[in-house]
């Protein structure tokens, strides 16, 4: 029988792995990106617990501690109706409602311009009306889940240092200290976890 020589095999090893990182990032990249646009859809929630599991395992495996957001993840998911309900109590109609949006974190406001430019520059031209600034948390997730489908990864790792790791912590620690959030606080657990991975990425690869 024939075998690979061994630096071959760790090559092989070293392709499924990357395969593996690149179809675990674009889906919680892409559940992400649905769930704060659209939490009340049937399947968001289906989708976003594989997606979820997704960041734990992959965190785990670049030596982030994730065990936080692990216990967390063994509670029942919402309903639709639930996860609609707490978004719109964090996001839409509280007191002082969490804004989705870069610009609102860092005070940028040449930001929702800037990721405009970086859409467009890969060939995705947003038209049209979409009810929120083009540096919303939906946006900036569904365009890096874009790039990491196409294996843009350097693309990906830049757009995400220059934008959503700018104001993800910020937003992170608030979802995980709200006293109103309990879905939402495990999903903030997983955009911190987020936050490391991409970091660990982005300096592995320098």
């Amino acid at each position: 029988m024939k075998r690979f020589p061994l630096f071959l095999s760790a090559m092989r090893f070293r392709m499924v792995t990357q395969q593996v990182e690149q179809l675990a990032r674009q889906s919680y990249f892409d559940a992400l990106a649905e769930l704060f646009v659209a939490p009340d859809h049937a399947d968001t929630c289906d989708r976003l617990r594989d997606a979820l599991h997704a960041v734990a395992g992959l965190a785990a495996e670049v030596g982030v501690d994730c065990r936080e957001l692990e216990a967390a993840l063994e509670d029942p998911l919402p309903s639709p109706e639930e996860a609609a309900a707490e978004y719109g109590a964090l996001f839409l109609t509280g007191e002082i409602p969490l804004p989705l949006y870069e610009s609102a974190w860092t005070e940028d406001a040449s930001a929702p311009e800037v990721c405009r430019a970086s859409y467009e520059k890969a060939g995705l031209g947003l038209t049209g009306d979409f009810g929120m600034p083009y540096d919303h948390l939906t946006l900036e997730f569904a365009f890096l889940s874009v790039l990491v489908l196409k294996g843009a990864q350097g693309e990906a790792e830049d757009f995400f240092a220059a934008h959503p790791a700018k104001w993800l912590p910020a937003l992170s620690r608030a979802l995980v200290n709200h006293p109103d959030a309990k879905f939402f606080r495990t999903v903030g657990l997983a955009l911190a976890a987020i936050v490391s991975i991409e970091h660990w990425r982005r300096e592995d690869r320098k």
